[in-house]
Formats: structure tokens, sequence, C-alpha cells
């Protein structure tokens, strides 16, 4: 109940994250270039209870390197 947030720790040094979005299987369902340490899928982006799905983000530094995290999985309650 209530709106989806993801959330995670930031990076010194990093500018800016990406988050993604992916069913199990591996289509992506969404992505986004975001500041902050938070994200909320935006209205349009219809998770369905019970499916399974993995997300991370990716950590973009002042020199253009990247540092990622790994995968987490996301699995709605129905």
């Amino acid at each position: 109940s209530g709106p989806l947030v993801f959330a995670w720790h930031s990076v010194p040094g990093a500018l800016s994250y990406e988050v993604e979005l992916v069913e199990a299987g591996g289509t992506l369902v969404q992505m986004a270039r975001v500041s902050d340490t938070t994200w909320a899928p935006p209205p349009s982006v219809h998770l369905v209870p019970g499916t399974e799905y993995r997300w991370w983000v990716r950590a973009t530094l002042a020199d253009g390197t990247t540092l990622e995290a790994p995968p987490r999985r996301l699995v709605l309650s129905p």
C-alpha cells in the first residue's frame, strides 16, 4: 500500500544515477537517470504482483567512470 520507491546509498563523487528495472527474463520495464538516491516509477509503469523483477543502480562519477550495484530481486505481494 502506497507508492513504490526505490532507495540506495549515495556514492561519493557521483554526478548521477541510472536505475534499471527489468522483468526476471530480462525485458526492460523502465530506466531512469536521477541525481538523487531515490526513484519512484511513473504511474504508467504497472508492476504485476507475484511477478519477479530485478533492479539495480549505476552511478556515474565526475571522471566518466561508472560503478554498478549488483541486481536486487523484487516481487510484489498479491
